[in-house]
């Protein structure tokens, strides 16, 4: 069952990772911000393997890393045991991602930013040898780094709504799906022990995201909204087929 990270467990791994960094940490010494052009095409249609490859290179310029840019690679189907992972290699790093249709744009970009703050640290030779710690370690880095307003919305949980039909009738589920490796409350300390460290306003960083989590949030509220029209126009092509069969009987 997972515990809760104590603050005390926070600032040791970040304790850990400032002692463990050698020169500068980003290139600027502010939150990363979504460019604009992504973030238009991400409220208007769902992720693709060529924009989480151009946010990818424009996250890794923002980490100070010009060369060994990691290859992404969004996949339709499980080719792998795991939903994402992170594969070094000397000649080309990659970073797998399986296309799921539970995940919304702000989860696709939180994966996206785990996994190449993995790349971050790996090419730093930074890392604990025990898996979860090391994963405890990639978000926290990712926090300090940044980017800990896309982990906010993105490690939130989702609620998908879909609708099955039928011959005659239709049936409506609902799965919820959660990723992360810290929680919400984690990662809202960890800003706060950040904000400390780094000297950046707390609740600026909350609210950094706000109209990006709505925007791209909506978009796959609409697409819901969508499938509850093809519901409506399915029933009532098949009232109007009933009505016509009635009418047919009596005259």
């Amino acid at each position: 069952m997972y515990k809760y990270l104590s603050i005390d467990d926070i600032t040791f791994y970040l304790n850990y990772l400032e002692s463990s960094l050698t020169y500068k940490a980003t290139a600027s010494n502010w939150m990363y911000i979504l460019p604009e052009r992504f973030l238009n095409i991400l409220t208007v249609d769902w992720v693709s393997e060529s924009i989480l490859q151009k946010i990818s290179n424009d996250v890794c310029l923002f980490l100070w890393i010009m060369t060994e840019l990691p290859k992404i690679d969004l996949l339709s189907n499980k080719k792998t045991n795991t939903p994402w992972l992170y594969n070094w290699n000397i000649q080309q790093p990659k970073i797998i991602i399986n296309s799921n249709s539970e995940y919304n744009n702000l989860n696709y970009l939180a994966i996206l930013i785990h996994e190449i703050t993995h790349h971050y640290l790996s090419l730093r030779r930074i890392k604990f040898e025990d898996t979860n710690s090391n994963e405890i370690l990639t978000d926290l880095t990712a926090i300090y780094l940044w980017f800990g307003h896309i982990l906010q919305e993105g490690y939130s949980e989702n609620e998908n709504v879909y609708l099955n039909f039928y011959l005659i009738f239709s049936t409506r589920t609902t799965i919820k799906s959660r990723i992360w490796y810290i929680k919400s409350l984690d990662i809202r300390n960890a800003l706060y022990i950040v904000n400390q460290k780094r000297w950046w306003p707390y609740n600026s960083i909350l609210d950094a995201y706000k109209s990006i989590s709505k925007k791209t949030i909506n978009y796959s509220n609409d697409n819901n909204q969508e499938l509850k029209r093809w519901l409506i126009a399915w029933w009532l092509i098949i009232l109007f087929i009933v009505v016509v069969k009635v009418m047919s009987l009596y005259f």
